[in-house]
């Protein structure tokens, strides 16, 4: 009594000498709230909660200064840089230059963007797309002194014509249409000029006529007009347009450069030829969606003209910008979270969730198949134990049991055996899926606990296992110290 009277004592000893866990005190939950407070703040500042285009940071390759395509891309450039966004405006000698360039610059991407008159063909084996067909068609005017006599297109033989700078869209589009087969034998005198250049010629006589590819609002036209230059109509234009897809017709309406002394007099016919963006595939998605939203607000039929009359003969659409056109603007991803849209575009990322999803639809049923067959095993295993030591034991009452003869029986032996060895097999393989990628996150505890039961009947029938071969060990050695025992009887008698 006396000893369980001290180690009780001891036991409480030890328990008072044990200090409590330590809790958390006020600094360590102060710094943990800070902390998580901070981290929250910076996944917030990666969501522009405000739509800026901060994220713009591009170049654009425009046009000759005096020109349409530079006006348009200073106005794109001003407008992107109120918005936190950077476009730069890079001046050319015109759409063929821009499309070598443009190309030149896939390697080191330094300039992603590029204005270009459509019908101006890539050099072969380029890797540039479309992005967008500006709404607003340019015309194509050709001034002279006294071009307003000019009714046909005979009319122009042997005249010595301006054509615009080398390698820019106006050379492009005039060469195209007067060098073909059908135009040859009016024998034209075409010279490449910068605009302010041969304006200059046409008024001092050194040039018949003169081509522009302007817009038909642009300064120089209007003031060249009312300064007493004519603009030649011919009576078949509308052929041109008809043998060049590139190109369509119109008109510009009397009296649209200066309505009290009416210039032009009369409706004069005119071509027109559509503008592109191009780009070279440097820009991200998100700066591409973000160039398009600069062209949205400087022209609000964008989306109509693109959805009407979009595509190219020489150029592939981008998919950020088939994208935009279908969706009829940006993306809420595009504008909030454009970061996260640059790495995959959102359609993909719910693909993603989706995969994810069934992926893990699939562990959960492979690690549930698993576990049932698992469980099924050790059943059937136990079943055995319970078969012939009781149905009514639990594993502490079989290791407890004292074998009888019915357990000595060979037949018995050789099941408990053969269910051992299944059951430690299983135990091994349990422990194996445990590990198993396939098992969902948290769900190891079932099969711990699985292997904590088929733990304890092993420990238990091996222990009883273990009864039985020292019964039949001690079963032997009375039958061998018998028989001895007989041996000397007879040796005596």
């Amino acid at each position: 009594m006396r000893t369980e009277n001290r180690g009780v004592a001891n036991a409480k000893s030890i328990r008072s000498k044990a200090k409590p866990k330590k809790k958390p005190g006020f600094p360590t939950r102060f710094a943990a709230l800070v902390g998580g407070s901070l981290l929250l703040i910076a996944a917030l500042s990666l969501i522009n909660l405000s739509p800026t285009l901060s994220h713009l940071d591009a170049e654009l390759i425009s046009g000759p200064k005096t020109g349409n395509y530079h006006e348009i891309a200073e106005r794109l450039r001003t407008s992107a840089s109120k918005l936190d966004g950077h476009l730069g405006n890079h001046v050319s000698n015109g759409s063929v230059e821009n499309l070598d360039r443009l190309i030149a610059e896939k390697d080191n991407c330094a300039i992603a963007f590029a204005m270009v008159q459509d019908g101006v063909a890539p050099k072969p084996g380029h890797d540039l797309e479309l992005i967008a067909r500006l709404p607003k068609s340019e015309s194509v005017f050709i001034l002279g002194r006294t071009a307003s006599s000019l009714q046909r297109f005979a009319d122009m033989r042997g005249l010595r014509v301006g054509i615009g700078q080398t390698g820019s869209g106006t050379d492009h589009l005039t060469r195209s249409i007067f060098e073909s087969p059908d135009f040859l034998p009016l024998a034209l005198q075409m010279e490449n000029f910068e605009q302010s250049d041969q304006l200059a010629r046409i008024k001092d006589g050194r040039l018949d006529l003169a081509v522009f590819v302007l817009d038909e609002d642009a300064t120089l036209i209007r003031t060249a007009m009312r300064e007493g230059l004519q603009m030649a109509s011919f009576e078949h234009l509308d052929i041109i347009a008809r043998h060049f897809p590139f190109v369509s017709h119109g008109r510009i309406g009397a009296g649209q450069y200066d309505p009290i002394r009416v210039v032009p007099p009369v409706d004069r016919r005119v071509l027109r030829v559509d503008t592109l963006i191009v780009g070279n595939k440097c820009a991200s998605r998100t700066e591409t969606i973000a160039l398009l939203s600069l062209l949205q607000r400087e022209f609000p039929t964008l989306l109509s003209h693109n959805s009407d009359n979009g595509g190219s003969a020489y150029f592939p659409t981008s998919a950020a910008s088939h994208a935009y056109m279908v969706n009829g603007g940006p993306e809420w991803a595009d504008t909030h979270v454009p970061w996260l849209v640059d790495i995959m575009p959102i359609s993909n990322w719910f693909y993603v969730v989706m995969a994810i999803s069934i992926l893990f639809n699939v562990m959960t049923s492979t690690h549930k198949f698993r576990l049932w067959r698992i469980d099924a095993k050790r059943e059937r295993a136990q079943q055995v134990f319970r078969d012939i030591l009781g149905s009514h034991l639990t594993p502490a009452e079989m290791q407890d049991l004292t074998p009888t003869a019915k357990h000595l029986e060979t037949e018995n032996i050789s099941k408990i055996d053969s269910a051992l060895s299944d059951l430690d097999r299983l135990r091994d393989k349990c422990r194996a899926q445990e590990n198993s990628p396939m098992v969902p996150m948290g769900q190891e505890l079932a099969y711990r606990y699985q292997e904590e039961q088929m733990e304890l009947t092993l420990t238990a029938v091996r222990e009883f296992r273990r009864k039985i071969d020292d019964l039949r060990i001690d079963a032997g050695g009375d039958s061998h110290l018998s028989a001895e025992s007989d041996s000397a009887d007879t040796d005596d008698a």
